[in-house]
């Protein structure tokens, strides 16, 4: 009986558990051949912000996890807020120690921040990089609300990057649901064992 009530103890806490959302930042400078919409904006200044949920991480090998964003923003030289519409994630390279910001098909858009073996669970105040890369992966092109940013050639600035944990989320009612009946075994299990003996 006591394995039991163990098990549906797990099970009660495993239920309760909830991802947390996990917001990204980096800013950097534009390289030098970069138009939005078609208009010149390198050597502009930038701040892309990304969430995401970090119970999706995905392990793509031994040495790297990657996230998708659910949402992500861009601001180019303090102007408007442009929503970011192609997907982008955030992905940590735990063999050498790296993060770095990239479009799902292509390798690193903006990155190489020394981050030690991150597994998106903690937060990671904000670090420079004297040299945060631009690559260009064939013209790298993230669509905005703003049109299309594209990056045409690769380079190095300062940079930074930052990552926030948030509050976990409150259970879903499919969750509450089986917390609840789990409860609900608890007690009559509970009862059951004290009747009987």
């Amino acid at each position: 009986m006591k394995l039991i009530l163990t098990f549906i103890a797990a099970v009660l806490v495993s239920t309760m558990a909830s991802a947390a959302p996990i917001t990204f930042v980096y800013t950097g400078t534009l390289s030098t051949e970069t138009t939005l919409n078609g208009v010149d904006v390198g050597n502009q200044s930038f701040v892309f912000t990304a969430t995401a949920d970090n119970s999706n991480v995905f392990v793509r090998s031994s040495d790297i996890l990657e996230l998708l964003h659910d949402t992500a923003t861009i601001w180019i030289n303090g102007g408007a807020a442009l929503t970011v519409l192609t997907a982008t994630r955030t992905f940590s390279n735990t063999g050498i120690d790296i993060v770095a910001l990239a479009s799902p098909a292509t390798f690193d858009i903006f990155g190489d921040f020394d981050v030690v073996d991150y597994d998106f669970t903690t937060d990671v105040a904000q670090i420079t990089s004297p040299t945060a890369q631009f690559f260009n992966v064939f013209d790298q092109v993230l669509d905005t609300s703003g049109g299309s940013l594209i990056i045409t050639q690769a380079g190095s600035a300062p940079g930074t990057f930052q990552a926030t944990i948030g509050v976990a989320a409150i259970p879903l009612p499919p969750t509450l649901l089986l917390s609840l009946a789990a409860l609900g075994l608890l007690s009559v299990a509970s009862r059951s064992t004290r009747q009987g003996g």
